[in-house]
Parts: C-alpha cells; sequence; structure tokens
C-alpha cells in the first residue's frame, strides 16, 4: 500500500484492497459546490475523520469466513478521501475479530478498498484470502532464492521465474500423484505413516539429482541443451567442463 504503486495502478484503472497504518489520513467527502458562485478554490477535502468522528460510525458485528475458519468481526465503514492518494475515494473498513479464547477483541486493522461499491464484509472477506498466497511469497523469497537473484535483464529475470514456479509446480503434482509408492523408508523413514508432502518429494528428487552431469548436453557455444544420450547417467562424478570464452 505505497503511494508509489498505487497511483499508476489507479490511472490504469486497475483496483487495490490493502492494510494501511490506522492513522491514515483519511478526510470525509467534501461539501456539494454552492449554487452561488464564491471566490476561491473549491474544497478539495471535507472534514477528516478524527478518534472521535470514526467511534460514532454505525457498527456491525458479523460472522464471517476469514483465515481459514468461522469468526466474529466487528465492522466499520465509510466512503472517504485518502490524502496519500491525492484524494482518491476509497471505502475505509475498521475491522476487529473476536479472540473467543480470551474474550477479547482484536486490536482495530483499517482496510482500504478501491472499490467504494463493496460491503465491508465483502472487503474483508477478499482481504483474508490473501493468506492463501503468503506460503508461495515465502517461497519466493527463501527457498526459491529470490532475493539472492543474479539476472540483470527483466527477459532472463521472467524466463528464470518461469522455470522456478513450474518446478515447484510438478513437485506438487508429483507429491499428490506418486505418494503410494514414495520410498518413504529411503528419504524420512521417522515419517511413515505421514502424508507425503511437496518437501518431501523435492528431498527424494535432490537425493537422485544432485550429481547429474547435465552439463555434458548443454552447447556453451549454442547455448541450447541437447536431448541427453544412452551414457548421460554412466558417470556423474566428473566435474564439469568449463565454459567457452
Amino acid at each position: 500500500m505505497r503511494r508509489r504503486l498505487l497511483l499508476p495502478l489507479l490511472r490504469q484503472r486497475g483496483q487495490f484492497i490493502g492494510q494501511v497504518r490506522h492513522d491514515t489520513a483519511l478526510y470525509r467527502q467534501p461539501p456539494p459546490k454552492p449554487a452561488k458562485a464564491q471566490r476561491g478554490r473549491p474544497r478539495k477535502y471535507g472534514d477528516k475523520l478524527t478518534p472521535e468522528a470514526i467511534a460514532t460510525l454505525p457498527t456491525e458485528i458479523l460472522t464471517l469466513f476469514v483465515y481459514g475458519k468461522w469468526q466474529k468481526v466487528r465492522l466499520q465503514s465509510i466512503v472517504a478521501q485518502a490524502r496519500f492518494l491525492n484524494g482518491h475515494p476509497v471505502r475505509a473498513v475498521w475491522s476487529a475479530i473476536y479472540d473467543a479464547k480470551h474474550h477479547r477483541w482484536s486490536p482495530t486493522r483499517l482496510y482500504l478498498a478501491s472499490e467504494t461499491d463493496l460491503t465491508a464484509s465483502e472487503i474483508v472477506t477478499l482481504y483474508g484470502n490473501r493468506c492463501q498466497i503468503e506460503p508461495l511469497f515465502h517461497n519466493l523469497k527463501r527457498w526459491w532464492g529470490i532475493n539472492n537473484l543474479w539476472q540483470q535483464r527483466r527477459a532472463v529475470l521472467e524466463r528464470w521465474m518461469q522455470i522456478r514456479c513450474i518446478a515447484w509446480s510438478m513437485v506438487q503434482l508429483l507429491a499428490e500423484t506418486v505418494a503410494e509408492d514414495f520410498p518413504m523408508t529411503a528419504v524420512a523413514p521417522w515419517r511413515i505413516a505421514t502424508p507425503v508432502t511437496a518437501g518431501l518429494m523435492a528431498q527424494w528428487l535432490h537425493l537422485h539429482f544432485l550429481r547429474v552431469p547435465f552439463w555434458r548436453d548443454y552447447d556453451p557455444k549454442s547455448g541450447k541443451f541437447q536431448c541427453p544420450n544412452s551414457d548421460f547417467w554412466a558417470d556423474t562424478d566428473d566435474p564439469p567442463r568449463k565454459k567457452a570464452a
């Protein structure tokens, strides 16, 4: 939820839903222009939404399916203007989730949505779907090495990420299709009688392909990889040949 990201997105008629700081400057819609012409520039913002003004907004308590389970949610919403977006109208939603274990409400969070016709419950539900993509972001930054990428050209970077995404998807599919034939005793004997996960499948593939000499069928001059021949798996201990200058 950064100004430098959202303003170009709005110019391209894009939409967004995101969480912002609870003290983000929000204003009511400006009063209508008076019929009698007045000197000076018309008002861009209305009154500022102070904590006291927010407390007077209508409050509704609903049971919504958010973050993987049904929870009691307290909602307040209003169509306002965000100052960091140059006064662009947004639907502001103040949300708090009830903690049944400790019998208290969680700290109030503020969400902004560019589609002002959405209801508060729809915005909170849609924003709650982000928890499903958090593991993907974690894999991108940690396990896929996106924080240590060395590619300089955009095309090369996009091709590399496509390869990593395809490899990740194939491991997920393998974990679902070959679970019955998975050699659990050879990979993780301490996890016998547990479901086969993508991590176990990746570990098994790592054991088999760690020292496979892929460089034998790679032509550094043309930059192409040829189909492996019959002796591709013959010896896996030869050091890789250096790239041609």
